[in-house]
């Protein structure tokens, strides 16, 4: 899966409401572990995957307090 797969979903296929979006994006690109194996330009795609998905449960915990 990958960012464009979820844009070309339908609408009605993504969560309401950020929390069940964080929720989900949280599934669906679960942090992982690089391995030695991994390209520098695949282990930047997948830091950057989950950079946005850290920067939303920040901004949800923010708004909790």
């Amino acid at each position: 899966d990958n960012i464009m797969s979820i844009l070309n979903k339908n609408k009605s296929d993504l969560p309401d409401n950020l929390h069940d979006l964080i929720k989900y994006l949280d599934k669906t690109y679960p942090n992982r572990t690089s391995q030695p194996s991994d390209s520098l330009a695949e282990i930047m795609y997948t830091s950057g995957q989950r950079s946005i998905i850290d920067f939303l449960k920040q901004k949800l915990n923010d708004q909790e307090v």
